[in-house]
């Protein structure tokens, strides 16, 4: 066999090939590696409602009431890696602390989480057992 006659390297076919392989791959990925991402984001705001849930019960127990003056919780919280924003709806003997996704997170299928003074939790968009 005479070494000038040999082709070595790729044909357009076999790189188009390669390059469509590649983009259904992309296409399949990134959407899932989107969505992980945005689970993973969401135990931010749980961290931040399971917190703030905590010290509205310590005012419960040091104040009589959810909703006194004395209770050192300032409304809206921010979650400690910013992506929610957390707000209350509080009587003296019942609250509700709702977790509003911010910046990146807000086009999350989930929504909004909510939480409450019997440990009932929620969610609008994609549903309870989805979002927590």
């Amino acid at each position: 066999m005479n070494q000038r006659n040999r082709q070595t390297g790729f044909s357009a076919i076999e790189l188009l090939v390669g390059v469509v392989v590649l983009g259904l791959l992309a296409a399949v990925a990134v959407p899932i590696y989107q969505d992980q991402v945005g689970a993973a984001r969401r135990s931010d705001a749980r961290a931040a409602l399971t917190r703030v849930s905590q010290r509205l019960e310590r005012c419960r127990t040091q104040f009589y009431a959810y909703n006194t003056d004395d209770c050192p919780v300032s409304f809206p919280v921010t979650s400690e890696n910013g992506h929610y924003a957390v707000t209350v709806t509080r009587n003296a003997t019942s609250f509700t602390l709702t977790a509003t996704p911010q910046g990146k997170q807000a086009d999350d299928a989930c929504e909004t989480l909510t939480l409450d003074n019997l440990g009932k939790r929620g969610a609008t968009g994609a549903g309870v057992e989805t979002c927590w």
